[in-house]
């Protein structure tokens, strides 16, 4: 905790792939996993929340993403919704949204808990290159980069698949952004015909 609590970031395992980042609010956190990704700095990153921060503290949530994050969170869902107007820019995409989650994950839910903020969260891996779903399968000249490693824990088995991305639009409905560890019949039986 004392790398993130100083600014640090690092490699740590999720219940999707292996995570890159560290603590949201600081701006030189964002500039250096960007750059360790060779990412465009303006390109937001998702965001995993601590328990004890609400979902409307970084977003306007209606009860669609109430529904969706009482099903699925903590978990492998990533909501994208509109922020929250209190939100830094730095968090917020270009279209005023704001990608977000809760990890089910003991190391990254403790991490979040412990920094009692958000805390970046991005695959640990260089731009166009695979995604690991592991922390040992990282690549050397990446973890070369950081500040801190934290280790899987083997009761945790990583099946490589990332998170879902689901965008909640105004109307009330959504759509799936990416395809991933929940599938979107999962979505759509929580949501009934509320998805589009």
């Amino acid at each position: 905790m004392r790398w993130l609590c100083r600014g640090g970031i690092g490699v740590f395992p999720t219940e999707t792939l292996a995570g890159l980042g560290g603590d949201a609010r600081r701006p030189e956190v964002l500039t250096r996993v960007a750059t360790l990704k060779g990412r465009a700095e303006e390109k937001r990153f998702p965001l995993l929340l601590p328990p004890q921060m609400p979902l409307a503290a970084v977003a306007v949530a209606g009860p669609t993403a109430a529904r969706l994050a009482d099903a699925f969170w903590p978990g492998r869902l990533t909501l994208v919704l509109e922020a929250h107007p209190s939100t830094p820019p730095a968090w917020r995409a270009l279209d005023g949204t704001i990608a977000v989650r809760r990890s089910a994950h003991p190391v990254a839910a403790a991490l979040a808990r412990g920094l009692g903020g958000p805390l970046v969260a991005t695959s640990a891996n260089h731009g166009g290159h695979e995604a690991p779903s592991r922390v040992a399968e990282v690549a050397p000249e990446l973890l070369a980069g950081v500040d801190f490693t934290l280790e899987d824990l083997a009761e945790w088995p990583a099946d490589g698949a990332g998170s879902t991305i689901f965008m909640v639009t105004r109307d009330g409905g959504g759509v799936v952004l990416r395809h991933g560890a929940i599938p979107e019949s999962a979505l759509r039986d929580v949501l009934r015909d509320a998805i589009p």
